[in-house]
């Protein structure tokens, strides 16, 4: 029977990557991230150490890089999920100083090698900005401290959107436009189409654009950890 694998990620050159048992005859019954070419088939990308379980990919940029996380065993236990970034033939590179117990994983890298994704621990679930030059920053508002969310998807321009304590959010130009009020905005609109005439619903104009109901702030991010090149 052929191992089992997934595939979460593919980029414009059609390379993909994913995850993949390895196979039986190499006596581990754990999965390995990969990056699939039509010019070199299946690659392994191997794990964070020696010490390491399992990975998974998660995301790939146009240059075939991929972000995703690694399993890290202690005392024989599978404990922490620390994030990577892997390049080409090299070794996967952590991105994101996991010092545990915790999971950190990379969910989305652009093209200038940034990388967002979730940084979890005992105390808080929140989303990440993982950029080569300056290293990894919590993206959170003093509000959002006891909250969970994560970084599900980054632009060319570094923008990071994803979720926190149920809001939906925008991080730009080290500014937060979250989506707080979208609900009583939704509320807002629902009462209006209300107030309107069925044969008004089916076109037209329906008011002002649903972001003059959207909540922002200035707030910055905040260092969160050491990397190891930051």
């Amino acid at each position: 029977m052929p191992p089992a694998s997934r595939a979460t990620g593919v980029n414009n050159a059609g390379q993909v990557t994913g995850e993949a048992t390895l196979p039986p005859d190499s006596g581990a019954d754990v999965a390995h991230a990969f990056r699939y070419g039509g010019d070199t088939g299946m690659v392994d990308l191997g794990t964070l150490g020696e010490q390491a379980a399992s990975s998974f990919g998660n995301a790939m940029n146009s240059a075939g890089q991929v972000a995703g996380g690694s399993w890290i065993f202690v005392q024989n236990e599978t404990s922490d999920i620390h994030a990577f970034v892997q390049s080409g033939s090299e070794a996967m590179l952590e991105i994101a100083g996991n010092q545990g117990p915790g999971i950190v994983v990379g969910a989305a890298i652009n093209d200038a090698d940034q990388v967002t994704g979730t940084f979890a621990t005992r105390d808080f679930t929140l989303p990440y900005l993982y950029t080569p030059a300056t290293g990894a920053v919590l993206l959170s508002e003093p509000a959002w401290e006891f909250a969970s969310g994560a970084g599900h998807g980054l632009n060319a321009k570094g923008q990071v959107v994803g979720m926190v304590a149920h809001y939906a959010f925008l991080y730009s130009g080290n500014a937060f436009t979250n989506w707080a009020l979208m609900l009583g905005g939704l509320a807002l609109l629902g009462a209006a189409m209300r107030r309107r005439p069925a044969s008004s619903l089916l076109g037209g104009n329906f008011g002002p654009p649903m972001s003059a109901w959207w909540l922002r702030s200035g707030s910055s991010a905040r260092p969160a950890f050491s990397t190891s090149n930051a």
